[in-house]
């Protein structure tokens, strides 16, 4: 499959908004989870761009979200930043293995217990990885 620069570009600030605090085996499950939704053909949108900016998919492009304005200005020589760039270029081209095949959802392990999919998918767990459980839905 061929990225686009705003493909990997929204693909970074994506890891960067809701992985930055993770390892580095956190952010490469993050992105996982995104290109897996965009080879799913059909199921979700077809670009990377697409999932990531999807409404409602990952809370940090939701506009009541106070890190939807930080996804937009961050500091793109902050050194954080270009780790998720290059985790983005990583996953994308196939340089990073996924930690966790088949996940296609994920959430924070603070919260897993409040959302009702979660709760009621907790046979589809596919993995855990810092603050982040990962489901095969």
């Amino acid at each position: 499959m061929k990225y686009t620069e705003q493909d990997i570009d929204v693909l970074a600030r994506t890891i960067y908004l809701e992985a930055r605090g993770e390892t580095h085996e956190g952010r490469i499950a993050v992105a996982h989870v995104i290109k897996e939704r965009t080879e799913a053909k059909g199921r979700w949108k077809d670009t990377v761009l697409e999932v990531c900016l999807q409404p409602w998919q990952f809370s940090c492009w939701n506009h009541e979200n106070p890190n939807y304005l930080v996804g937009w200005r961050v500091d793109l020589d902050k050194p954080m930043f270009q780790q998720c760039w290059m985790v983005a270029l990583m996953v994308l081209h196939g340089f990073a293995p996924n930690p966790v095949p088949g996940a296609n959802h994920y959430l924070t392990t603070r919260i897993k217990d409040t959302v009702s999919w979660a709760r009621d998918n907790s046979d589809k767990v596919v993995g855990a990885i810092g603050a982040h459980t990962f489901y095969a839905l």
